[in-house]
């Protein structure tokens, strides 16, 4: 599966979006350290940070984890040709978050 959509979870058990992340979504790997890393994706030179998008805004990594997880709407996960509407920016995976 390449695309990945959350709804179902309790945000009352997660005290940050890392931790919703991590385990509950397939294909998605979040370290000790917060760090996100996309299954399928691989660099030798080059970052693997995915592109987040929160309410269809670019945002970055550190305003990422600031979003409190009891906003959160929905997330969805893209990898592979599912990322092409976002070209280069997209090509290590998206995180897309809508919240309430």
């Amino acid at each position: 599966m390449k695309m990945y959509k959350q709804k179902s979870l309790n945000t009352n058990q997660f005290n940050t979006i890392y931790d919703y992340l991590r385990g509950n979504v397939p294909g998605v790997t979040v370290t000790a350290n917060n760090v996100i890393n996309i299954r399928g994706y691989s660099s030798i030179n080059g970052s693997m940070v995915p592109l987040f998008v929160l309410n269809g805004n670019y945002i970055d990594q550190d305003t990422f984890g600031l979003i409190p997880p009891l906003d959160i709407k929905s997330i969805t996960v893209l990898k592979g040709p599912e990322t092409s509407r976002y070209g280069l920016r997209g090509s290590n995976g998206v995180i897309e978050v809508e919240t309430n």
